[in-house]
């Protein structure tokens, strides 16, 4: 009787080493898909504010680039500079354009660009700020 008593204690202690291991590999499988959502969300959050960053590039570049066709630095004659040109009006000329309409003309100064790249700093700041994040420490 004593010997099965002594197996039991053993056993039992076995079971709750046992259901210990099991709660602790319970709790690393729940940190990691806490790191794993976190990872995924600011690699999500990383991607958008470097596309809103190459935007704004190209609006730069298609300012610089039209002032120097403008004032005759470069020629309207280099097929890659008129085509590299027509490609940036085609990706930069619709939000300007929604905005063209509701600025007055200043003498032909076009201050559009500049508007549109304070709205798109503007809502790269709201996105940064809002973004969900999650306390993964908790």
């Amino acid at each position: 009787m004593m010997v099965l008593l002594r197996k039991k204690g053993i056993l039992t202690q076995s079971l709750q080493t046992q259901h210990q291991s099991a709660v602790k590999i319970s709790y690393l499988i729940d940190d990691l898909k806490k790191l794993l959502y976190f990872l995924r969300m600011n690699s999500l959050l990383i991607f958008l504010i470097r596309l809103i960053d190459f935007y704004t590039l190209l609006i730069f570049a298609y300012v610089i680039v039209s002032w120097l066709f403008h004032f005759r630095v470069l020629s309207h004659e280099n097929m890659f500079l008129i085509r590299m040109y027509d490609g940036l009006k085609r990706l930069t000329d619709p939000p300007l354009n929604y905005i063209r309409r509701y600025i007055p003309n200043l003498g032909g100064i076009d201050i559009s660009p500049v508007i549109l790249i304070l709205i798109i700093y503007l809502l790269k700041d709201l996105l940064i700020e809002y973004w969900p994040r999650q306390n993964i420490y908790k």
